[in-house]
């Protein structure tokens, strides 16, 4: 165990409020080269507990005109 906290010490440093912002994507791209899911994350932490967290979960599109649209479903 006392190898993890050697590991963790860096977190001791954060501020007692702070947002983290977390991006994740499957990494497989469809036919025109975009991940095909993309999900955003973000967690308040105040007082070094979790306070409030949300996820976004987007998949881009092709749209007619060759731009991407975004379809966002919330959690």
């Amino acid at each position: 165990m006392a190898m993890y906290n050697e590991l963790l010490w860096i977190f001791t440093q954060l501020p007692d409020d702070y947002i983290v912002l977390d991006m994740e994507t499957t990494g497989l791209p469809e036919e025109n080269g975009l991940p095909d899911i993309v999900i955003l994350g973000l967690t308040v932490v105040k007082n070094r507990e979790i306070s409030e967290s949300v996820e976004f979960e987007t998949r881009l599109l092709k749209t007619h005109f060759r731009r991407s649209a975004i379809n966002t479903r919330y959690y």
